[in-house]
């Protein structure tokens, strides 16, 4: 990755691929105007291991309770999540406020219980979660967007060697 770009990832989870193409739109819609044009990849769909759901998922453990994130380990488990990785340049959106990419996608993603997001955000858009329900983590997808935490969760689906970007040399 150069210097001047942005990398977020989103994974998509199980159940949920079927929203791809409205996801990659309303990023579409949400952004259309602005000065950058995000480079998006989609590459294969990974199925998790449990060491991969620990990996990205396990500090939420202690906060969700261990009984809840057994239930979203299980369901993380249940079959294939989508990567989808986006980049674009630094520097601030052109649009109100005037924000990173990597804010502008955490406010698009919106909260990690979707029922407190809302329709303009991608959680609440998607999300299929009776409004009484403790699985929250049935989000629609996972977000990335910090650069030390995109790149591991990366290396842990083991996407850092397939995901290059244009002009960087194969190490091998």
């Amino acid at each position: 990755m150069d210097c001047h770009t942005h990398r977020v990832l989103f994974i998509v989870k199980p159940g949920f691929r079927r929203h791809i193409a409205s996801i990659l739109q309303m990023i579409d819609t949400i952004f259309r105007g602005e000065w950058f044009d995000p480079q998006i990849d989609i590459p294969r769909p990974v199925r998790l291991s449990r060491e991969q759901v620990q990996e990205i998922w396990g500090g939420a453990r202690k906060a969700m309770g261990e009984q809840l994130w057994e239930e979203m380990a299980e369901y993380l488990l249940s079959g294939e999540v989508q990567p989808i990785i986006l980049d674009a340049p630094y520097g601030p959106l052109l649009s109100l406020p005037r924000e990173e990419f990597p804010a502008a996608m955490r406010r698009l993603v919106g909260p990690t219980d979707p029922r407190r997001g809302g329709p303009d955000t991608l959680r609440g858009r998607f999300a299929e979660i009776p409004p009484a329900s403790p699985t929250y983590y049935k989000n629609v997808l996972h977000a990335a967007t910090e650069p030390e935490e995109v790149e591991a969760n990366l290396k842990t689906l083991r996407l850092a060697r397939e995901w290059r970007y244009q002009g960087e040399e194969d190490p091998d």
